[in-house]
């Protein structure tokens, strides 16, 4: 069984980062049905991108999120190989004209477990 202690410091805060902007994603997805939108799958608001948008030149919320950690350097992509690898998330690249491609993150059912065993989070209700 995996084990929060198996995942060394950098890669916690990682995926904690990745599991908190996806409950984020989350609360926005229902607030806007609260308020009588339609609101996307979870298959496609789950994918959230990790990059600084080529349109504007700032960085997406989980880069910013990452940021503000003093988590990004040039281990991220590595740190990212190495949380896909252990089935945490998932990772797919759309290349850009110019630039590194964005990446876009998915946390997996079994990563977001993991967060909750780790953190005593409460899973929320549907």
């Amino acid at each position: 069984m995996p084990s929060w202690v198996d995942l060394n410091e950098r890669q916690q805060q990682y995926l904690q980062a990745i599991y908190d902007q996806n409950q984020e994603n989350k609360r926005h997805v229902s607030t806007g049905l609260f308020r009588g939108r339609r609101t996307r799958p979870a298959a496609e608001w789950r994918w959230m991108c990790y990059g600084i948008f080529p349109e504007t030149g700032s960085d997406s919320p989980l880069r910013h999120r990452l940021k503000v950690a003093d988590l990004v350097d040039p281990g991220t992509e590595a740190t990212f190989e190495a949380l896909e690898k252990r089935g945490y998330i998932l990772c797919r690249y759309k290349p850009v004209v110019t630039g590194d491609p964005l990446v876009y993150i998915q946390i997996t059912p079994k990563g977001r477990k993991l967060v909750r065993t780790a953190t005593s989070a409460e899973r929320e209700k549907s």
